[in-house]
Parts: C-alpha cells; sequence; structure tokens
C-alpha cells in the first residue's frame, strides 16, 4: 500500500511498473475482501513510509483506477459493497461508469474467461444483483439480463452435477496452474466457487435445494479427506470460498444483509 494522489494505491502484481510485495493478484481484490469483512469506509488504513488513512482511500484510488478492459470480477463485488446507493462513478481519465455497464460487461464475459476459468464472474454478477435488490442501482433490462445469466449457470450445473453432487467443471476450461490439482481439489474448487454466487442469489435464480445440498455434502467430504493430503496454497483457497457459502446457506445468514458506505 502507497499514498497515491487519489487515496491509497494497492500495488498490482501484473500492472504495477514496479509492484510492491505484497501486490493485489487480482484489481479490486483487497477492496472485496475488505468488504466481505465487514470493514467500513472508516477503518484506519496503514500504508507504506507510515502514511495513514482509511478504507474510503483504498476505494476511491480503486474507483479511479478503473478502466472497462480490464479484469472485472472483484473490482464488481468491491463496488457491490461500498458504491450503493451511488450507480455511478468516474475515473482518472474522466470516463464516468456505472452498475449497468460493469454488469454488461460481465455477462457478456465468454465462459472460462477469467480468475478460475471465469468462475468468479457468476459470483460477481450475484454480488451485482444484491445491491441492485437493496438499492436499486441497476436498470430494469440490465436487471433482466443479469437474472437471465445466472439462470443459464444454473442450468448447466444441474446438467453437469456428477453422482457424488460436485461439479469439476461447468463447461469452461480451468487455468493452467488449476489443471494441475488433482481431480477431488479441482472438484472442490470449482464447487466452492459455485455455492458461494449462490450463496447470494434468489432462489429464482439458482439451482434447486436439492443440487445445493448434494453439492455441500461432496465439498465437505473433499474437505475432510484433504486435511492431511493436499496443504498447497492453491488447494487452500477453495476453502474461503466455500466457507463463506457455507455460513451463509446452512445458518440462513446472507453475506450482504448490510452494505458498507
Amino acid at each position: 500500500l502507497s499514498k497515491s494522489p487519489f487515496g491509497i494505491h494497492v500495488s498490482q502484481a501484473f500492472t504495477d511498473v514496479v509492484p510492491e510485495s505484497p501486490s493485489e493478484f487480482h484489481f479490486g481484490q483487497l477492496g472485496k475482501t475488505l468488504g466481505y469483512a465487514g470493514c467500513s469506509s472508516d477503518t484506519v488504513v496503514e500504508a507504506s513510509q507510515g502514511y495513514v488513512g482509511v478504507v474510503r482511500d483504498v476505494l476511491t484510488d480503486m474507483f479511479m483506477s478503473y478502466t472497462p478492459d480490464g479484469e472485472q470480477e472483484f473490482f464488481a463485488i468491491a463496488a457491490a459493497h461500498y458504491l450503493p446507493p451511488k450507480r455511478n462513478w468516474t475515473n482518472k481519465f474522466g470516463d464516468t461508469y456505472s452498475f449497468d455497464s460493469l454488469a454488461i460487461n460481465l455477462v457478456d464475459t465468454p465462459a472460462g474467461v477469467g480468475a478460475c476459468g471465469g468462475i468468479h464472474v457468476p459470483i460477481a454478477v450475484a454480488a451485482i444483483l444484491e445491491a441492485h435488490r437493496q438499492f436499486s442501482i441497476l436498470s430494469a433490462e440490465t436487471a433482466v439480463r443479469c437474472q437471465g445469466y445466472l439462470r443459464h449457470v444454473t442450468r448447466i450445473l444441474e446438467s453437469r452435477q456428477d453422482t457424488l453432487g460436485g461439479w469439476s467443471s461447468w463447461g469452461a476450461e480451468l487455468d493452467d496452474q488449476s489443471k494441475t490439482l488433482d481431480l477431488e481439489t479441482q472438484t472442490l474448487l470449482v464447487t466452492a466457487h459455485h455455492l458461494e454466487w449462490i450463496s447470494l442469489s434468489a432462489p429464482e435464480v439458482s439451482p434447486n435445494r436439492e443440487v445445493i445440498s448434494r453439492a455441500i455434502n461432496r465439498a465437505l467430504g473433499i474437505v475432510r479427506d484433504m486435511r492431511d493430503r493436499n496443504r498447497s496454497f492453491k488447494a487452500q483457497l477453495p476453502l474461503l470460498h466455500f466457507l463463506r457459502a457455507l455460513t451463509a446457506l446452512c445458518h440462513e445468514h446472507h453475506p450482504m444483509d448490510f452494505l458498507r458506505h
């Protein structure tokens, strides 16, 4: 983290000329994490060289750095947590964007494009739809398109669920690093990501309860078996998605019941 003309800049691993360590691997990743953690925009943040600011400074730099050509998914979840009821933002080039343009960008993303084989796209769309449910940040037409997109993903999942209840694929290729995982861990990776967007979504755009229950039980079985088998960093990442989804689905607590301003 470093002071910037707009607030606090989060070093980007793949785009900054000289990225700091540690850096974000995905644009908006810290903003998304802060939203998930329930941090208010006034939470204190300490950057390098002793500079002290607040979460709002991180978010301001994030919005100012946004471009529609970059990675959208993590940014979208951060924006859905912190920007509503505002619908629009302007970047450092003077270009104004909206949740409508962001959502259309996401649903038009070809299957498989993006982090973890594109599975973060439905998570981002679900987060925006939930923010819309609370604050009406989308046009009616865009909301319908987003709902149609999640219904399409639901049909894919319901038709591709394996006999044990999980998903090792969803009609899109995983990234090369994920392909190196064993089949059980791949299944946890795909299943946990999909359970996360399902946990954010309304029943009418999600798989039925039996499909969800079978997926949860399949993921739980893999977690029990992997405790002493696979401790690689990549293998641990699906656990975060699964725990977040499990908390919401099993305790009937919606992850976005309150949004941060």
